[in-house]
């Protein structure tokens, strides 16, 4: 509805003069346009204070840049004005409607999802209910995705993990996580606020990626934003259709792939994937091995045989080929330094090992970060581990003989129970979602052939027993770490492992069962 055909609708309902196809009209305006109600309650209050004045009336002048200052839209009946003629409006405005609390937001979620909504709430007010965002309310979601309807037109799909705090009705401060926003012409200047930077919007379509250990990003789908740099000289620069910006550590900006992919438009159907890496092994170009998946530094990573010419060799696989490794310095080498930090993370492949298993065997079949043994959980590895190796002795004389799926992190061993070695292809998947429990203890869940794997957790230092150990914090940036290397350790670099590995992804994010699931039974065609 036009503005001026609005404000001739309230005058007319003001004069008791509207007419019954204009009064249905209006209230379908009123019950979804924020805009047109802060006009109704303007229009009313100061028919209501002329009223006042007319009959002679003495009291509070409320001023006007209170009411339009007002943060909360709340309805209200009118009642008790001087005049008749005020009362008459009154008793039409109560036939009208009795506005609804409008909150800020509402949001819908996709099948899975786990998150954890808070508001903050004066002493004496109610919490609003049901799936509503309010001014102070903070969204904190695990895994899955969220969808955001803003009073205002703003659309957004949240994926998790994340963390999300509503400052105001027009400004999201994102602590972390990835999010795409679009914005309608009449919601300008929405702002998303983030540890590196504020974004003010001119009326777009844009994504923010706020991660741990990693340059806070915006790329801009269509229109127009504005960033301004939270630290060093605080530079402002525009970014535009197709383009994309992370935020320097000096003040300034970087120059980074576009990559649309990094985030999700529509809600999903299911658990949606996270940004992820992809080698399906199928074939080489080359010496080079090929790399593909969602992640930005998909389009960047060079991956090759480790050695020229030699190994490992395509075989056939449970999904097109697959690469085998002869134990004996066959690997993959890369130049992506792997996820940092406590990043959630998730590595997931199929591997196949000899029967029987080797004893003492401690395959390293994917790794990165810190490799030094004891180091304060800086590294990160999956190994195939027989447990006639290990220091725990429980642990050895429940589990000896078989050769087993384990992550260690530095100080922390995490093993499953089910032996790999029998000859058969296995599907495996590790998953972390950047979170600890007790004294420190990596929230991990592992998975074996799409089933869950119990897990014992223990550490080298103290004879098998777990200690307080910090957190992962998996150093991708100095100069004892490595980047990601597949079928072996940084430290042997001729002695690669006894396996053969397919289908190898690594997602920035916890994987849910029915993820896991879908890619130890994977369809043809299927992707995450």
């Amino acid at each position: 509805m036009r503005a001026e055909d609005l404000e001739e609708r309230l005058q007319n309902l003001i004069d008791g003069s509207i007419s019954p196809q204009d009064l249905e009209a209006l209230k379908a305006v009123l019950a979804t346009d924020v805009s047109a109600r802060m006009l109704y309650l303007d229009t009313v209050e100061i028919h209501g204070m002329l009223g006042q004045r007319n009959a002679g009336a003495t009291g509070e002048v409320v001023p006007m840049d209170r009411v339009l200052a007002r943060q909360k839209r709340r309805a209200f009946r009118l009642a008790g004005v001087a005049t008749a003629a005020a009362v008459a409006a009154a008793l039409v405005v109560s036939v009208l409607v009795v506005l609804p609390d409008a909150p800020v937001a509402r949001f819908d979620v996709s099948p899975k999802t786990e998150f954890t909504l808070t508001h903050a709430v004066r002493d004496g007010e109610r919490a609003p209910e049901g799936r509503v965002v309010e001014v102070g309310s903070r969204l904190r979601v695990e895994r899955g995705a969220v969808e955001l309807s803003f009073a205002s037109g703003v659309k957004g799909i949240v994926r998790g993990p994340a963390d999300l705090t509503l400052r105001g009705e027009g400004l999201v401060d994102l602590a972390s996580g990835i999010v795409w926003f679009e914005v309608p012409l009449r919601a300008v200047g929405f702002q998303v606020d983030t540890p590196d930077f504020l974004l003010t919007d001119l009326g777009t379509e844009f994504g923010v990626a706020s991660r741990p250990g990693v340059m806070d990003e915006v790329h801009v789908f269509s229109g127009e934003v504005e960033v301004r740099h939270h630290r060093g000289l605080e530079e402002k620069v525009s970014v535009v259709a197709g383009q994309a910006r992370a935020a320097g550590g000096d003040g300034g900006w970087e120059q980074v792939d576009y990559s649309p992919g990094l985030f999700v438009t529509e809600l999903p159907g299911g658990d949606p994937a996270p940004p992820y890496l992809h080698w399906s092994f199928d074939s080489f170009e080359g010496e080079v091995v090929p790399v593909g998946g969602t992640h930005p530094a998909a389009a960047e990573i060079i991956s090759t045989r480790g050695f020229p010419g030699e190994g490992p060799e395509v075989i056939e696989g449970p999904v097109g080929g697959a690469l085998a490794f002869d134990a004996t310095g066959d690997h993959i080498k890369t130049d992506w330094p792997g996820i940092g930090g406590s990043v959630a993370r998730s590595v997931a492949f199929w591997v196949r090992l000899p029967s029987p298993g080797v004893p003492g065997q401690n395959s390293t079949l994917v790794t990165w970060g810190d490799p030094t043994l004891n180091s304060p959980n800086r590294g990160w590895a999956v190994h195939a581990v027989n447990m006639e190796n290990t220091i725990t002795e429980p642990l050895r004389e429940k589990l000896r003989g078989r050769t087993l799926l384990q992550l260690w992190t530095g100080v922390t061993w995490i093993t499953g129970v089910t032996d790999l070695a029998d000859g058969e292809w296995h599907h495996v998947a590790i998953c972390y979602g950047g979170n600890t429990g007790a004294g420190g203890r990596p929230q991990v869940t592992a998975y074996v052939d799409g089933r869950y794997e119990p897990t014992y957790h223990h550490s080298p230092r103290t004879g098998g027993t777990y200690p307080p150990t910090p957190p992962i914090d998996t150093d991708i940036s100095s100069s004892s770490s490595n980047p990601l290397l597949i079928g072996r350790s940084k430290t042997r670099p001729r002695a690669s492992c006894n396996a053969a590995i397919d289908e190898l992804y690594i997602f920035e994010g916890s994987l849910g069962h029915d993820l896991v699931y879908s890619l130890a039974h994977p369809t043809p065609g299927w992707r995450p």
